[in-house]
């Protein structure tokens, strides 16, 4: 049996025509690489963007079934309301425009409303032809049509769910058509 000499970490030297010569082998495959490189970063990217939209979709689908935990109990809004009143140099009119402000919030939902902001800023950024005002949402193609954001008793309209899944799963459908090709063209 022979024995084999292994490199230390220490021991190895990097030399530039290695990495010349590997780049020699591979000079008539470069479009073939470079397109299975650009997939496997669209693989990383689009993995991320997938598992960063699961907690917001969660949050469209729990969203309505929370209706009733977003109010703060009476118990809650009365101690709310003894603090903040209790501030020494408050004049009548303020103190009573802090408790409205406690008792009638004016932002219900605080949650679609950051939904929808996002929604608006993807509109305005990707040019869509669609609109969104107040919590009326217009989609002007390929059919026009209208919907509220928010049915009357609180909960998220179900288109809005059938967007977030559509997006999510037109994601993952570019996460596996770029796997594919970054296993096909760099194998």
């Amino acid at each position: 049996m022979g024995r084999h000499h292994r490199h230390k970490d220490e021991d190895y030297q990097f030399k530039p025509q290695s990495l010349l010569r590997l780049l020699g082998y591979s000079k008539k495959y470069w479009k073939c690489l470079t397109i299975g490189i650009v997939a496997g970063v669209l693989v990383g990217g689009s993995l991320f963007v997938s598992i960063s939209m699961i907690p917001r979709l969660v949050g469209v689908v729990d969203s309505g079934q929370n209706a009733g935990g977003r109010q703060k109990s009476v118990s809650d809004n009365a101690s709310a309301i003894v603090k903040a009143v209790s501030k020494p140099g408050l004049s009548e009119a303020e103190k009573v425009r802090i408790a409205q402000d406690i008792l009638v919030p004016k932002d219900d939902d605080p949650k679609l409303t950051q939904l929808l902001k996002q929604a608006e800023s993807t509109i305005k950024t990707f040019h869509l032809p669609c609109r969104l005002e107040n919590r009326t949402i217009y989609i002007d193609w390929p059919v026009k049509f209208v919907f509220e954001a928010v049915t009357p008793d609180g909960r998220l309209a179900w288109q809005i769910f059938i967007i977030y899944t559509t997006v999510f799963v037109g994601a993952w459908f570019i996460k596996a058509l770029a796997h594919y090709v970054n296993g096909y063209c760099t194998r």
